[in-house]
């Protein structure tokens, strides 16, 4: 211990020391030890910060968990904290030795109050509203868009307005066997736990601690219990996906697939880019000249793409009106578990009330389609830099994922089912486009360029004197690239 006070007293910084010393200081005047022990500390500057005893039991208190720093200037403050965890309190100091800007509600996620929000009653007020006198016809698409989604998103503040998460429902997010019943009954155990330790009879605290006892096995039996429930149910409902059984297996073995990566960016003058609005203006930066830069290394065509082109079709494209069917065929198809994005409605709500929502969301479109325009509120999109590989203070090391409004994408397939009926129709696709279409797939392209190329060897070669089957050995390639 000397050795050790000695080497912290010559590095001369602010110290900290912090733990379960198992040195009770309640009883500095009883034992030689102790008194000599926190002498030693004392000398060299250090001071207690936690002065009430750290572990009560039936029988004694002991102040055997410490903190102790060498600053006496600063000011501080230790506190225990009461908890049913462990026997031993839970320690805290506060100090100002460090200048340290901390927001508490920084990260703590701001969600949707979906406690309260009652679906049936959400049914009933999205029934009554008239979304002919809403989105009448002299309405233009900007309008309209804007209308639809502030009436949504109005309805939704009041059927379930916005809340930051606290530290237990961000818990209990993460572990959804621990129900609403269970949070109500830990509240009762730490209750018990509270009137033990302040309670002076010994027959009554014994007789307390033994009802605690019996509470806090209930609790954690039940919680085994859901949680076998919890993943039964899980692995019952997902048999055939394996995806999400693989997503299952490695929350039960604590595996995390996913690796969260700090962006630590670079400036022009080397100096590394801390703040949050500056790092997102150099990725913009960054990816909006992307296109310009790539621009200026593609070389000159000698030809113009006129040249390309085919004579005209006489038919001309025309969006069709949409209907409420094929709307809700659109909704259908959407992934309950993907990100919304921005100026969205909830998809789980897009698709459970569909019925509803299909017929402003056709009106707007069709607006759309006679206009000739796309709403500016869709346009938005939330860029999120992931990281690939090699140096992470480059953005070019970065590749950026788009997330799109869910209503944006209704209005993109209604377009594309169009488009593409189109293109089809007037057989204006190259026979081998295998990208981007449906019932094509890099496969098909695969057996187009070999067949190609077997095409040319359909004669016998004659090399060096001896007849080869060209024809036959390329089918033994072919077999070996396919499989």
């Amino acid at each position: 211990m000397d050795k050790t006070l000695n080497k912290l007293l010559k590095s001369k910084k602010t110290v900290a020391l912090l733990g379960d010393f198992n040195i009770n200081l309640l009883d500095y005047s009883k034992y030689t030890t102790i008194s000599e022990y926190y002498d030693n500390i004392s000398s060299i500057g250090f001071r207690p910060l936690i002065l009430q005893p750290t572990r009560i039991s039936s029988k004694s208190s002991t102040l055997i968990d410490n903190i102790f720093i060498n600053d006496l200037t600063c000011f501080s403050n230790g506190v225990n904290i009461v908890t049913s965890i462990s026997d031993h309190f839970m320690q805290f100091c506060k100090l100002d030795s460090y200048d340290i800007q901390y927001d508490k509600f920084k990260d703590r996620k701001s969600v949707r109050n979906w406690r309260i929000f009652n679906k049936q009653e959400f049914f009933e007020e999205l029934s009554k509203i008239d979304w002919d006198h809403y989105l009448p016809p002299g309405m233009n698409t900007e309008e309209s868009i804007y209308k639809f989604y502030n009436t949504l998103t109005n309805l939704l503040d009041e059927m379930a307005p916005m809340k930051k998460l606290t530290k237990k429902e961000l818990s209990l997010k993460q572990n959804p066997w621990i129900t609403y019943g269970i949070t109500k009954s830990m509240k009762k155990r730490d209750q018990l736990y509270k009137e033990f330790l302040s309670e002076n009879n010994p027959d009554n605290k014994k007789n307390i601690f033994i009802n605690y006892k019996k509470y806090r096995n209930m609790i954690i039996s039940l919680i085994r219990k859901n949680k076998r429930k919890f993943y039964i149910d899980y692995f019952t409902e997902h048999n055939k996906n394996i995806k999400k059984t693989w997503e299952g297996i490695r929350q039960l073995v604590n595996i995390n697939k996913k690796k969260s990566v700090s962006i630590k960016l670079i400036n022009d003058n080397n100096n590394q880019i801390t703040d949050g609005k500056e790092m997102a203006n150099t990725f913009n930066n960054f990816y909006s000249n992307l296109g310009s830069s790539i621009e200026q290394k593609i070389p000159i065509s000698q030809r113009n793409f006129s040249s390309y082109l085919d004579s005209p079709l006489n038919s001309s494209f025309y969006g069709t009106p949409c209907d409420e069917i094929e709307i809700h065929s659109i909704i259908s198809n959407f992934g309950i578990n993907k990100a919304s994005g921005p100026n969205s409605i909830p998809t789980c709500l897009l698709k459970e009330f569909s019925s509803i929502l299909t017929y402003p969301i056709k009106i707007v479109i069709n607006k759309s389609f006679s206009e000739g325009t796309f709403p500016t509120l869709l346009k938005t999109a939330q860029v999120c830099p992931i990281y690939k590989k090699s140096d992470k203070t480059k953005c070019v090391n970065y590749r950026p994922i788009s997330l799109l409004s869910n209503i944006s994408k209704i209005f993109e397939r209604v377009m594309y089912n169009r488009l593409e009926a189109y293109l089809e129709s007037n057989n204006i696709l190259y026979h081998h486009q295998f990208g981007f279409r449906k019932s094509y797939s890099t496969e098909h392209a695969l057996m187009s360029i070999t067949e190609q190329i077997k095409s040319n060897f359909k004669k016998k070669s004659f090399s060096c004197g001896v007849f080869v089957d060209l024809e036959k050995a390329f089918d033994t390639v072919n077999h070996t690239i396919l499989i």
